[in-house]
């Protein structure tokens, strides 16, 4: 990072004290730069306002903006210590099965400085998702990279397997639909899963 472009990027102690305007003007909407993950946030926010009704809804939790009672926290165990990426969603879907609801905040604000190095991609590190599907060895974790993998430019999901939506990615789950949705995870090159629930 060039020295002008640390300058520009800079946030100091006075600007959040006394000049936040300045920062919240600088601010773009997502959670990660990029179209895809824009396109993900967008998918999980329409679906928490028009679509509360998801078995899938644990899906669009936000591990950047994300709230709960402390007593519904500590009850369902709070975060599993050995899932160090999407952590909030294994959360979530605790929470959901325990009867919380999820809704979204329009006002609720989080702004969070991006990483120039060190994000890594759920679709490349493996090793949460087989956690995450060892504790719940459903169709809708194994679906969850098939989705995120869908969204991408360059899929290499099938046009018939692939999953657009949190609507699309509950019905999914749902089976019913004819896809062999080992094969593609198989053809996507997605970590096989199926081993861990066997």
């Amino acid at each position: 990072m060039t020295p002008a472009e640390r300058a520009r990027l800079l946030v100091t102690r006075d600007q959040i004290a006394f000049d936040f305007e300045a920062i919240a003007a600088r601010a773009e909407p997502g959670l990660y730069p990029g179209a895809g993950p824009r396109q993900l946030e967008e998918l999980e926010l329409d679906a928490l306002r028009h679509h509360p009704e998801l078995e899938v809804l644990w899906s669009a939790s936000c591990g950047a903006n994300f709230a709960m009672a402390r007593a519904a926290f500590m009850a369902t165990g709070g975060f599993d210590e050995i899932i160090d990426n999407n952590e909030h969603r294994e959360l979530a879907l605790r929470l959901l099965r325990a009867g919380a609801k999820m809704v979204p905040v329009e006002s609720a604000r989080s702004y969070h400085m991006t990483h120039r190095t060190g994000w890594r991609d759920p679709l490349l590190d493996p090793a949460w998702e087989r956690r995450f599907f060892a504790l719940h060895p459903c169709l809708a974790v194994k679906l969850l990279s098939v989705f995120w993998a869908s969204l991408a430019a360059n899929s290499r999901i099938p046009r018939e397997a692939q999953i657009r939506s949190l609507p699309d990615l509950d019905r999914a789950s749902r089976g019913g639909n004819g896809v062999d949705y080992d094969a593609v995870r198989r053809m996507a090159l997605l970590p096989d899963l199926t081993e861990i629930a066997a």
